[in-house]
């Protein structure tokens, strides 16, 4: 996750702190599904992070808001680093998108794993 989210890219000359889900609105305004690959390459590069915290932490984990609390700070760090770092945006969709992501892997540890 850092090294795609942080690593990889570039440093731009601005920041941006984008609010809006914009990638989604240009989705259902243009009809085209391309703008939403962002949305769920973020879902799954996230899906490991939920799935390993379940298989880490059993026990904590075993609490949804324990889960989502870290999806939701471990998010918000990198989207603070990519800001402060000028080598992304700042963007709440993003967030939205990873911390489902981790839910996501969460739920599939709970599903096809076996816990005690």
């Amino acid at each position: 996750i850092g090294y795609v989210t942080l690593f990889s890219r570039d440093g731009t000359s601005s920041t941006k702190i984008l609010f809006g889900f914009y990638k989604i609105q240009r989705a259902f305004t243009t009809g085209s599904v391309e703008p939403l690959g962002h949305v769920l390459l973020n879902i799954a590069l996230f899906l490991p992070f939920g799935f390993c915290l379940a298989g880490c932490c059993p026990k904590k984990s075993d609490k949804l808001l324990y889960v989502l609390v870290a999806g939701i700070v471990f998010t918000t760090a990198i989207e603070s680093i990519q800001y402060a770092l000028r080598i992304g945006e700042c963007d709440l969709e993003d967030l939205v998108a990873n911390v489902l992501g981790a839910l996501l892997g969460w739920g599939g540890y709970k599903l096809f794993v076996k816990t005690k």
